[in-house]
């Protein structure tokens, strides 16, 4: 899998995703989450970033 095909499949994950107001998550959102765990660090940009492939 190329970055290009690993950020799409992020992304269709991410919006899949609903929040307590059935809204599909953000990437702050996700950002958000994955910092409840411990060691995890993933800023929305990064996020961003993987999503678009670079």
């Amino acid at each position: 899998m190329n970055k290009k095909e690993f950020g799409t499949l992020l992304r269709a994950v991410r919006e899949d995703h609903l929040d307590e107001y059935a809204h599909k998550w953000t990437r702050k959102k996700l950002s958000k989450e994955m910092g409840k765990y411990p060691g995890v660090v993933l800023d929305a940009n990064v996020i961003g970033k993987i999503e678009l492939g670079l």
